[in-house]
């Protein structure tokens, strides 16, 4: 609650920084390919995520929320890597793949799986995953029925899907 993570544009790329709240310095953290982008914390505070095309091809990647050490390539699709989250336990990673229609959900265990693996993959755009705070709920948005709606699910799978939103 005392930093902020963000993307920044300077010099016409998206780049990651850090905000000391409320009148603290903004550090950059990462600086490469020509978008960096929505950066998202692990639950000690000391990572920061954030999709990057800095390999010509959008991927995950972690640094140190201070700025010190090396960047790590955490996950890397065929489909376009476009959003992530950590879950609090720090071992899962959940990624939303593919861009504009056609964006499904994904998982993968941190230094356990070697690719992401399907957890809301359907012919509806499925978006915006954020896990709850004890790792048992994927909430995610979804237009499959017909319009955009909230939804939650059990998390890592299995059981149905409750819709959460009206309009």
């Amino acid at each position: 609650g005392k930093r902020l993570a963000l993307d920044q544009i300077v010099d016409d790329r998206a780049e990651i920084w850090v905000k000391t709240l409320d009148a603290g310095p903004v550090t950059r953290i990462f600086s490469g390919g020509s978008q960096t982008y929505r950066p998202f914390w692990s639950a000690d505070g000391r990572s920061i995520g954030f999709v990057s095309d800095m390999d010509r091809v959008g991927a995950v990647y972690r640094a140190a929320s201070d700025g010190s050490g090396t960047i790590e390539l955490l996950a890397r699709s065929p489909k376009a890597v476009d959003e992530g989250a950590w879950s609090s336990d720090g071992q899962w990673l959940v990624l939303r793949l593919g861009s504009g229609g056609g964006r499904d959900i994904y998982a993968m265990r941190i230094g356990v799986d070697s690719v992401p693996k399907p957890i809301v993959a359907t012919p509806a755009d499925d978006y915006a995953p954020a896990l709850s705070p004890d790792g048992r709920w994927l909430a995610y948005g979804s237009n499959a029925n017909g319009k955009d709606e909230i939804y939650v699910r059990s998390f890592p799978g299995g059981g149905g899907q409750w819709q959460i939103s009206i309009d």
